[in-house]
């Protein structure tokens, strides 16, 4: 069997090291050629500040949507941590200064009971 590539012709009759490396350059061509799930990058801003985020091993809509996820929660917590903007850490605050008894929602409490260690 022959083969005529780029005016350069290969004989590949019973010559399994020519034959090995003929398909080895052809896969790697075909890799290089192939879209790699490489890293994905975004920008936002939180807190503040610009945030950057990268994701390795994942394709673009993966990595678009595991950064919205990365930047809601930090936007939640941005609007429930705000130091001078009302919010849920603002009423915390007043009520603690009442001395009264008041609920608060799940996403707060880690961070009440981190602090009161730190407190201690």
């Amino acid at each position: 069997m022959k083969t005529k590539f780029s005016s350069i012709t290969l004989s590949l009759k019973n010559n399994p090291a020519r034959i090995f490396f003929v398909v080895v350059c052809c896969l790697s061509l075909l890799t290089a050629c192939s879209k790699k799930q490489g890293a994905y990058y975004e920008q936002f801003l939180g807190f503040g500040t610009l945030i950057e985020v990268k994701v390795w091993g994942v394709s673009e809509k993966q990595g678009e949507q595991l950064v919205k996820i990365v930047a809601d929660d930090i936007n939640f917590m941005h609007r429930v941590w705000h130091a001078w903007k009302p919010g849920t850490l603002s009423r915390i605050n007043d009520l603690l200064s009442t001395g009264n008894k008041f609920s608060i929602g799940p996403a707060v409490i880690p961070i009440l009971k981190e602090a009161k260690q730190l407190a201690a």
